[in-house]
């Protein structure tokens, strides 16, 4: 939503207009707008947020504090909430150079995406696991990635073969090892990376 957002109001659409201008949106945050948030949370029902974490946890049924300050306070714990405070920088600073790097080596967008992917997780330990499983689980799958990216991730045949050995591994155990955290900071930085073609 930050992104859309930013989106209305950028400058042009290149990446650091665009990134300017979601530190616009992200100070400009209400508490009404952690209202709108908290209950959209509360509807998705996202795994692993089984206990309240403090007084202005998304659970409370009317926030006092604003979004960003709420994020603010889940920033240690959550990488998206972390996003609200560093002006995207897990998008802009990781995803998005390689995502770009891949794409202009030649593979196509499939393969880039799968590339992102694999390096977000490599070098951020998904939050959501942590949730689920606990942060030593995150750091293992992230050292799991990173072994895959070191075989050639999805530009070399030993890369391609053990991703989907990877694979496998996070779908056992009722999918507790679901790096859903990488996902949606993928799919944010491919949403900027379209609005920055537009």
């Amino acid at each position: 939503a930050p992104l859309a957002r930013a989106a209305t109001c950028a400058v042009s659409l290149a990446s650091v207009d665009l990134r300017r201008s979601v530190r616009d949106v992200l100070r400009t945050l209400t508490i009404e707008d952690a209202r709108a948030a908290y209950e959209a949370i509360r509807l998705a029902v996202p795994g692993g947020m089984t206990e309240a974490v403090d007084a202005h946890d998304v659970r409370s049924a009317v926030p006092t504090i604003t979004l960003r300050e709420a994020m603010a306070l889940a920033a240690q714990r959550d990488s998206i909430a972390s996003e609200y405070v560093t002006d995207y920088t897990i998008v802009f600073e990781r995803c998005l150079p390689v995502y770009q790097a891949a794409l202009v080596q030649g593979l196509d967008e499939r393969t880039a995406i799968v590339q992102m992917y694999l390096h977000t997780l490599a070098t951020v330990p998904d939050t959501l696991i942590a949730r689920k499983a606990g942060m030593a689980a995150a750091v293992r799958v992230s050292a799991q990635a990173a072994a895959v990216i070191a075989l050639g991730g999805m530009s070399s045949t030993a890369g391609r073969q053990a991703i989907a050995q990877f694979d496998r591994d996070l779908r056992i155990d009722g999918n507790r090892l679901n790096p859903g955290t990488t996902a949606d900071l993928a799919a944010a930085a491919l949403f900027a990376s379209q609005l920055c073609l537009a």
